[in-house]
């Protein structure tokens, strides 16, 4: 289920890239006296891009990127090397990849396709991994892990409290929404914790940074795997499966509104993963809170059949 190749670089790679960066960095701060990259490693990624970028070559933009990230990393600057990493290395006016439609779904086995090009010890890897397949399991937006509590309960339970990111534009059915799980097992729970646990250690600008690298080695990963897809994974497809999903096993629309913290039933029926897609095999068991049901509001909704408003359980 989480299989991972470790990308590895040789020694003569390695210290190629310790002297690119060094001549970099050296460089960059000996024209800015009082900087320092140990005080103020984004500070001094993002003054090297805004000074040398202009002038360099596509291929230099690739080598002093990777030298840099390399850099950052062997020494714990995670997030700095997450900045680089969202970096573009084309040429100003230069005809960029064109945008692929989102896939709208996200089985075991195209996560386990992905898991193939991470490396864990890369905390952008890491994150990457954890988002999709929480996501998958739980339906929350990438986003909405930044603020979310895990907590364990009584009879094997764990509880996902989740501040609801449409809100304050009136598309939610409040501020938060709690989610039940009844049945995750450890590694899933595992997966869950990490992810919020490695999250709240960010700063506000670190974890800014750190989205962005995701979203960059996401979309490079995908590119890779599936060069001709007119549809590619993003991290929005974990959520769009746990719809497919929880359509597949005939949960109500209102529970299933709930859950997703959607104020209206509309958005998932017609936006989010479809029925044919279900079944993906995640295997949870998972509950929507009823006061939360009561507020999800539309006209001529059908009335809610409470034994499928309760629970949204997918086959192992």
């Amino acid at each position: 289920k989480k299989s991972m190749k470790e990308r590895t670089k040789t020694q003569e790679t390695v210290a190629k890239y310790e002297k690119i960066a060094t001549e970099l960095i050296g460089k960059y701060l000996s024209d800015h006296p009082g900087v320092s990259w140990e005080d103020d490693p984004i500070g001094v990624c993002r003054g090297i891009v805004a000074t040398r970028w202009p002038r360099l070559s596509k291929a230099s933009k690739r080598l002093y990127r990777a030298a840099i990230i390399s850099f950052m990393s062997d020494r714990g600057h995670e997030s700095a090397a997450s900045l680089m990493a969202g970096v573009s290395t084309t040429e100003d006016g230069e005809q960029r990849e064109p945008r692929h439609a989102r896939l709208k779904k996200l089985p075991p086995a195209c996560i386990d396709m992905i898991a193939e090009h991470l490396d864990l010890d890369r905390l952008v890897d890491r994150l990457l991994f954890c988002l999709l397949y929480a996501g998958a399991i739980s339906g929350l937006r990438p986003g909405e892990w930044r603020n979310a509590r895990f907590v364990e309960a009584d009879g094997g339970r764990h509880i996902l409290v989740v501040q609801n990111s449409k809100n304050t534009n009136g598309r939610a059915h409040g501020a938060e929404r709690t989610i039940t799980f009844h049945d995750l097992d450890e590694d899933q729970a595992g997966v869950i914790d990490s992810l919020i646990t490695e999250i709240s250690f960010l700063s506000d600008e670190e974890y800014a940074t750190t989205m962005d690298g995701i979203k960059y080695r996401m979309s490079r990963i995908s590119a890779k795997i599936w060069p001709n897809a007119r549809a590619r994974p993003t991290l929005y497809s974990g959520r769009h499966q746990f719809s497919a999903d929880a359509k597949k096993a005939g949960v109500d629309s209102v529970a299933l509104a709930a859950i997703m913290g959607h104020k209206s039933p509309e958005a998932a029926e017609r936006f989010y993963g479809v029925r044919r897609d279900g079944g993906s095999g995640y295997g949870v068991t998972v509950s929507a809170n009823t006061e939360e049901m009561s507020r999800v509001t539309e006209p001529h909704l059908k009335d809610v059949d409470p034994e499928r408003a309760s629970g949204l359980i997918r086959g192992k």
